[in-house]
This record gives structure tokens, sequence and C-alpha cells, in this order.
């Protein structure tokens, strides 16, 4: 189970990447690092392969459509984190074969390997060709590209001598979902970054390709950061032409569970993962439960009872859900520790009500809903009657989380016990 101090992380991490706007597009830069320590041979720098190898056990979809850049703990588009021990960054298994026993005098060829070197785990939305050679990252309409919204960073530069000596410190196989003891990291030692579409056409845009293109996915791969205005790629071997680029790709679809959650595409279903580095990798199918999509309601919508029990509310602008503690504590439901460590790590952002499937924004400000919230005769409609793209009504938005590994049906069967009994 995360600690205390890990969900804080976590919510920092939202913030810190929230709260930058500058334009930078990536590029894979060859500049190195400075070291007292004994350098590595040019030979045995180039022969170095790619030193890590990070990857995410839990991915969430936000379907809102006007976010500001206020408040980015709780809102975001596509939110991805290791919370799982077969989750999280390590050396890769190449890499220590090739350092060996030899590491106090070799590890600078990891750092310094013109393979791994500036390593800056990135998460964005990029198409590919059929062999997965990926293609630039997808801004704005305009085709602008914001650092900490069209992509959203992960951990510091993995390439630095603390973390590669932590990471070195681990067992071969074994991954960290937390960086607790590295110098300099205050904001992103989780496992865990975001992407954040703020207008509603670049969100339903991203839906729409992912859906109608087996292409684009969700990038999980290693740049640098350079210079402001140079363009960004992906770290990759070039030299193999068999493999592409160093990371992972997650492929979704999007859709709705019922036709009364509107005819609108704002649930996420299904997620493939699959490795960018093999062409012909084995594909990994993630799984989307249904009790783990949750409409996002308003808080003056919001009505307190429990849908199916008390009787159907005649105005379909309002709905059950209700605020409230947290209705389990840590490590007593494997269910509902996912959802509180992907949608809000610090407590400080959501109502949660599992009875309902729903959640309540803690600081309501519309940044789900956009502007035509502050109107008065505004209406979110929930009960699947609504026709979005008008001036005075919109379809509800959803938060949609899914796992790699499947969470056990028991977890969510006490939902439903207790969701009768004692909410």
């Amino acid at each position: 189970m995360r600690n205390t101090t890990r969900r804080r992380a976590v919510a920092i991490i939202f913030t810190t990447l929230g709260s930058i706007g500058l334009a930078f597009i990536f590029q894979n830069c060859a500049g190195g690092l400075s070291s007292d320590t004994e350098s590595a041979s040019s030979s045995a720098s180039s022969n170095a392969p790619f030193a890590f190898d990070i990857s995410v056990d839990t991915i969430s979809y936000m379907s809102c459509s006007s976010m500001s850049n206020e408040d980015p703990t709780a809102y975001y588009s596509f939110r991805a984190a290791a919370l799982g021990s077969n989750a999280g960054v390590k050396l890769s298994s190449k890499i220590r074969d090739y350092v060996g026993d030899r590491f106090a005098e070799r590890y600078l060829s990891v750092i310094q390997s013109s393979k791994s070197q500036e390593a800056q785990a990135q998460l964005s939305i990029r198409g590919s060709d059929g062999a997965r050679q990926l293609q630039s990252v997808m801004g704005d309409k305009n085709g602008n590209v914001r650092l900490g919204e069209h992509v959203g960073l992960i951990l510091g530069p993995l390439d630095s001598e603390a973390i590669v000596k932590e990471l070195w410190r681990q067992e071969d196989g074994v991954r960290s979902q937390f960086l607790s003891t590295i110098p300099g990291l205050e904001s992103d030692r989780a496992v865990a970054g975001q992407i954040r579409y703020l207008h509603n056409n670049d969100t339903a845009g991203i839906r729409a390709d992912m859906n109608g293109s087996s292409g684009v996915m969700m990038a999980l791969t290693y740049g640098s950061l350079p210079v402001m205005g140079n363009e960004l790629m992906a770290l990759s071997d070039f030299e193999d032409k068999t493999k592409q680029a160093y990371g992972r790709g997650y492929f979704m679809e999007f859709g709705q569970q019922t036709a009364a959650d509107s005819l609108l595409d704002r649930e996420l279903l299904t997620i493939r993962e699959e490795s960018l580095e093999e062409v012909k990798g084995e594909a990994l199918q993630w799984s989307c439960p249904n009790l783990l999509k949750f409409k996002i309601v308003r808080e003056e919508d919001a009505v307190h009872g429990r849908a199916g029990i008390d009787p159907v509310l005649a105005d379909s602008s309002k709905t059950y859900c209700r605020k409230g503690v947290d209705p389990y504590l840590p490590g007593s439901n494997a269910a509902f520790d996912v959802v509180r460590g992907i949608l809000d790590p610090d407590k400080d952002d959501w109502y949660i009500d599992l009875h309902n499937m729903c959640v309540i924004a803690k600081k309501d400000s519309g940044y789900c809903y956009g502007t035509l919230q502050n109107n008065s005769s505004f209406k979110v409609i929930y009960n699947g009657t609504c026709v979005d793209g008008t001036s005075q009504a919109q379809c509800p938005h959803f938060v949609s989380i899914c796992t790699r590994t499947a969470i056990p049906t028991s977890s969510f069967q006490q939902w439903l016990d207790d969701g009768v009994v004692n909410w």
C-alpha cells in the first residue's frame, strides 16, 4: 500500500506539471554530463543498451470538456501511475547484464550511453505508422504542444547519477513505484504523470482519433528536455530496424456502458498495451470494469440519496450523489485503494460515492463543464436524454479507471453489499 507521503507526492507532481506553461517540442539531444568519476570509454558507452524500463498499472481518463489551468491535481485528461509491485521503474535486464559485477567502474557507461543519455520519461498522445514508428505529439487544434498539458513528465531525468545508483541497489527485476531517497526530487518522486487537453474540441478529437485509427495511442516514451524551441523526438534505436522507440504504447477505445449514459463516447472501455520496441511484440489487454466508471456531478445538481432505493428524481438535471467521508480505510478494499490512488491521492479533490457511481469536486469552479456552468440556466442532463452541444445543456462527463491486473471481484461485491446496508 502507498503511504501518506507517497500519496501526497503524487498530488504534488500533478500540481507541478499543471503550473508549467512553456511551449516545448522535444529533441533527442546529445549533450553529455560532467562527473569527477572515471568516465567510461567511448566504445563502452556506444555499445551499452538502453538502461531504463518504466511501466504503469493504472490509467484513468477524464472526459471534462473545458478545463482551465487551475486545479491540475483534480482535473486531467489522461493520468497514469504505478500503484502495485509489478509496475514502476527499474534498470533494464539488458543493462544489468552488460554492466555485470563491474558497476563501480562502468556505471557511467549507463549514464553517458548514446541510447540512454538525458532520458526523461514522458506521456503524450501520438500517432504511428504500421511499423509503429512514432509521429509527432498531438497538441491542441492549432498544433501547439505545451509541456504540462500535451506532454506529461514522469520522475526527473533518469540518467542522473543518484537515480542510477538507487535503481542498481534494487534486486534484478524489482520495480520502484516511489523514489524516496533521491536528492533534488522534491515533487516528482512517484512514478506517475498526466496529460491535460483543456478544450472540448481537443478532447473529443483525441477520442475520435483513437477510436478511428489503430495507430493513435498514449505513448510512454523517453525523450530529453532541450533548449526551448528545439523539436523533441522519442529516444529510439535507429540502428535496429525491428525496434522503433523505447517505451510502451496504450491503444484505447471509448464508448458508453449503456444507452442511458448518453450517445457520446465519454467512457474509456478498453486498453491494449504494446511494446514500442518490438514491432510484433505481444499485446496485453487491460481490465476496464464498469464499476470503475464514475459520473462527474456538479455540487448544485447533487441530491443526497441512493439510486435504486430512493424514489426516481423527476428533474433530469438532478441526480443522486453524496458527499461524505471515504467508505474504506486504506488497505481494507483493493478496488477503492485503486480509485483513491489514481483519482485523488491526497484526498483533497473529490468526494467519491461508490453506491451511485459518481464523484463531486470538493472545489467545484466549473473546471469540468466549462464557463457555461456560470450561466444560471445551464443544465447537465444526467438521465441519458441529453442533446449535447446546445447553449443550455450538456451530457454528463465521466472519469474511467482501467488496471493492467484485474481487481478481485470480492472487492466490488463488498461495494455492492455495503452500499445497500451502510451508505
